[in-house]
């Protein structure tokens, strides 16, 4: 995206650069004062929407998904494994980092929250070369919770190209990805960059739980499409992990150590939203919310809460998860 350029006869032109996003897009009708700022991510959608879908093909591509939750990472990794691409995983920026500066990358997934290195400090840091000359307009791809207000704008500002909701699902992964290697494969990936999308408000932390399923395993089966060890390993991964989370998140409520709340609470919702256990996925969500807003009462009443809608979610993984020998078949 480019500033007004004058051309030799006094008019002035917008430059709009390749690969031409519905976000890019957007933001050009904005500054030519046809799309009102207000208006400007729901144009995007709008033109989103009409894009003609295409076969996805990312073979002979390597893709480096960065997360520091293994259950998000194993989502992304089963979602593509099928389309031909060498996946790699980094757990947090910083080894994303050390990744791409040995090995030549085609397309990041790029989680935001992270420990040792953020999301957004890693797009920057990649942005000014820090992981080579070949990889400062790699497209970089946000990996990002839409609850939460403002997160969009954070990751394009930081120089992100595109973003995608968590939890991931199947399509809307792929219909990105279709775009991307499409632009890869004809030599056109450039940083967008720029913040043009509009963050949906985060949910009222006063939410009734009753409304959503303790676990949706019809989600969970679409999300690893439909193969059985798939969904194994992501209950088994999801019960080694999670117990453990669930005691340092209680922990930190109970001493009110707001930023490791914070923090824990966004990495279970995560999980949670992976695995279909939208119930705990919504009350973390609310707990994220107490905790950046420093609402102590409101953290506390959540903490017998959270242990029991934990126990709920594994009595139904157990009596409803998939059978070991169907999945072994």
């Amino acid at each position: 995206m480019g500033r007004d350029q004058p051309s030799r006869h006094g008019q002035s032109f917008l430059n709009l650069q390749k690969p031409v996003t519905p976000l890019a897009l957007a933001r050009l009708l904005h500054q030519a004062g046809v799309v009102p700022a207000s208006a400007q991510a729901q144009v995007a959608d709008r033109i989103d929407a009409a894009i003609v879908p295409q076969a996805l093909d990312l073979s002979n591509l390597n893709i480096l998904v960065v997360d520091d939750n293994r259950i998000n990472q194993q989502v992304a990794v089963g979602m593509l494994e099928d389309y031909g691409a060498t996946l790699i995983t980094a757990d947090n920026g910083q080894e994303a980092l050390a990744r791409m500066a040995e090995t030549t990358f085609h397309l990041v997934l790029m989680d935001c929250q992270m420990p040792v290195m953020d999301g957004y400090t890693a797009t920057r840091e990649i942005r000014k070369g820090s992981a080579g000359e070949r990889s400062k307009s790699i497209p970089i791809v946000a990996m990002t919770a839409s609850a939460m207000a403002g997160d969009r704008e954070r990751c394009m500002s930081a120089g992100m190209d595109d973003y995608i909701t968590k939890p991931l699902e199947p399509e809307e992964l792929e219909t990105r990805l279709v775009y991307w290697s499409h632009q890869i494969r004809n030599n056109k990936p450039v940083v967008s960059g720029g913040a043009t999308a509009t963050g949906v408000a985060a949910q009222s932390a006063t939410a009734d739980l009753g409304d959503y399923p303790v676990w949706d395993s019809g989600a969970l089966a679409k999300r690893v499409k439909y193969k059985q060890h798939r969904m194994l390993e992501m209950i088994s991964l999801f019960k080694e992990v999670s117990a453990e989370k669930i005691d340092q998140l209680s922990a930190a409520i109970e001493q009110e150590q707001f930023a490791r709340v914070d923090a824990i609470a966004h990495a279970i919702k995560g999980s949670a939203g992976n695995l279909g256990a939208t119930r705990l996925q919504m009350l973390c969500q609310h707990i994220e919310t107490a905790a950046r807003a420093q609402a102590s009462r409101q953290l506390q009443m959540s903490k017998d809460q959270l242990h029991d809608e934990y126990n709920l979610l594994l009595v139904q993984l157990q009596q409803k998860g998939p059978d070991r020998q169907d999945a072994i078949n």
